[in-house]
């Protein structure tokens, strides 16, 4: 099975969650998917896909007010140093 189908069968599950927002270095708009089971309060990395800088994805995850109880996952994007430090967006 490919990773597009793999990707959009955990998202149905509810066992991933798609991150998304502009790189703080060109603007584009940048994913990433997120395992549920995984701390998904500690940072996750990825790159731009236009200009290769290395991001960081800072999320906090609420539970929904809803009688489903859904959770929803929110944050903020960062560029990430040479150093490894993170640079704010």
């Amino acid at each position: 099975m490919n990773v597009p189908v793999k990707v959009l069968q955990g998202l149905w599950r509810n066992d991933l969650v798609a991150l998304k927002g502009a790189c703080p270095n060109c603007g584009e708009e940048v994913f990433a998917f997120v395992r549920m089971d995984r701390n998904i309060d500690s940072p996750h990395r990825a790159n731009c896909h236009v200009c290769e800088c290395s991001l960081e994805f800072r999320t906090k995850v609420e539970q929904s007010v809803s009688r489903f109880g859904r959770q929803w996952v929110y944050g903020r994007i960062y560029l990430v140093s040479l150093r490894g430090r993170s640079l704010r967006q």
